[in-house]
């Protein structure tokens, strides 16, 4: 948006009277204000490729401005081309795929230092589910992510390895037509997820049956909830200590072992992530 120009009076302090100070070297001043900052700009990117580093869309220059991403496929973005103190960019993943996924990486060393980009959480990619959105501010050194809107709900693709069994003994097998719902989004330091698999058969006495943390992020700490199983209509589910790379469901909280045969289980939660 282009500044706002009005005149100087030397005056008694009113602003309405007063003679009107060298107008023309005044408007060079305000004419060198715009041409530093420019004008806000919009662009819209069409991103072919899977991954970008120094990204620098064309359009894009050291103004503020929003950043359309229309990308062919899923897309991580490593950094953006270094701004002016204060600067701030919008993000907006507009892909026309309902499933394709934006990703920040924090501080990515694909990106050189001034254009890598420092995210809420840092274990993983920061993603933007479609229509998610991402506001970064430039710091002078690098970009900071200040703001977030998550955007749709990201369902991840099936993989039969992200299902296992912790503790105890047994397996818990799972394949993807056993998958009623399996879903993420990330606010935030915050990961919500949602799951439902259906009648899977379990084997030996499992304790912990576990599912792999969404996204490859990591908890920051022990977390807790319940669920809905058809064992004993409540469970309890756990992040592991530290840094955890997985969600635990046990029976009950008194760890009590799951018994063989037909399982259904529905989970929802939310869990603080690194």
């Amino acid at each position: 948006m282009p500044i706002t120009r009005s005149t100087w009076n030397d005056d008694d302090g009113s602003g309405t009277s007063g003679t009107i100070l060298n107008n023309a070297e005044l408007q060079k001043i305000y004419d060198n204000v715009e041409t530093f900052r420019g004008a806000a700009a919009v662009v819209d990117a069409n991103v072919l490729v899977s991954t970008v580093h120094n990204w620098f869309p064309i359009g894009f220059g050291k103004v503020d401005a929003v950043i359309n991403v229309n990308p062919a496929a899923d897309l991580l973005i490593t950094g953006l081309i270094a701004g002016v103190i204060g600067q701030r960019v919008l993000l907006r993943n507009l892909s026309p795929s309902p499933s394709t996924v934006v990703s920040i990486g924090h501080a990515h060393a694909g990106s050189a230092a001034a254009n890598q980009i420092a995210c809420f959480a840092t274990s993983a990619p920061y993603p933007m589910g479609n229509r998610g959105s991402v506001e970064l501010v430039y710091s002078g050194t690098n970009w900071l992510m200040v703001n977030q809107t998550p955007g749709a709900w990201i369902a991840p693709p099936f993989v039969a390895s992200d299902y296992f069994v912790n503790i105890g003994t047994g397996t818990w097998p799972v394949a993807a037509a056993d998958v009623a719902h399996c879903a993420y989004v990330v606010q935030g330091r915050m990961l919500h997820f949602n799951i439902g698999t259906n009648n899977t058969v379990l084997t030996g006495a499992p304790v912990g049956l576990s599912r792999k943390m969404f996204g490859g992020f990591q908890a920051a700490r022990v977390l807790g909830g319940v669920f809905i199983h058809s064992a004993t209509a409540a469970g309890y589910f756990q992040m592991a200590t530290g840094a955890g790379t997985q969600i635990n469901f046990f029976r009950d909280i008194n760890g009590t072992a799951w018994l063989a045969g037909a399982a259904v289980l529905r989970a929802f939660g939310s869990v603080e992530i690194t």
